[in-house]
């Protein structure tokens, strides 16, 4: 079997329980953990061609679909990676607070593009470089002004669950802490990344 690791604990039940057998192959907790993640895997693989599919025919051209792949998963890494400077394991909690955040960083990504690639288009194709950067940093600005204070509503509304006591808090403060980071970091990755990308592959868009 796979993961035979995970049956050394179970083999070495019998040594504390004497006059008992232990069976690791009829019950062995590993295989409900192997397969969560098999599933999970699977679930997020046909997510993000879903995904995809749903940006190529919101944008209909390649270079803004790319634009939102790269922007979106960066979001989400920079969490994981605040998470884990925070020594905090990924767990089921954190996993279902980054997939609670998915529609608020889809939806800050598809705004700072649209918006960006609608001043563009705007602008003409005689415009140059720093022209196309004022345009892009006009754009930054007017799809941030909203944005910024529904980031900040959303945060207020998840933020008491970090003050929560006793047995819940264990399983709801994972799951607060990881939306909020999550949101936060497509905050972020909105307002940097995504406007450089736009201005790399957006400047010729007709």
């Amino acid at each position: 079997r796979s993961g035979g690791w995970s049956n050394q604990p179970m083999l070495a039940l019998p040594r504390g329980l004497p006059g008992r057998t232990v069976d690791p192959a009829v019950s062995r907790p590993a295989e409900f953990i192997e397969m969560a993640r098999r599933h999970l895997t699977q679930v997020v693989v046909i997510g993000l061609l879903l995904l995809l599919v749903l940006l190529a025919a919101f944008f209909t051209e390649w270079r803004t679909t790319l634009i939102c792949v790269v922007s979106i998963p960066l979001s989400l890494l920079a969490a994981t990676v605040v998470l884990d400077l925070a020594d905090a394991t990924l767990n089921m909690m954190v996993v279902t607070g980054f997939a609670t955040a998915i529609g608020v960083i889809v939806f800050d990504t598809i705004t700072s593009v649209e918006s960006v690639l609608r001043r563009l288009r705007e602008s003409g194709a005689d415009a140059d470089f720093q022209e196309r950067a004022r345009l892009v940093l006009q754009a930054l600005l007017d799809a941030r002004n909203g944005s910024v204070y529904a980031v900040v509503v959303l945060l207020l509304a998840a933020s008491p669950v970090l003050f929560m006591t006793g047995g819940p808090s264990l399983f709801f403060r994972p799951l607060a802490l990881a939306y909020g980071l999550a949101v936060l970091a497509s905050l972020s990755v909105a307002s940097t990344v995504t406007p450089a990308l736009s201005l790399v592959f957006l400047s010729g868009s007709r």
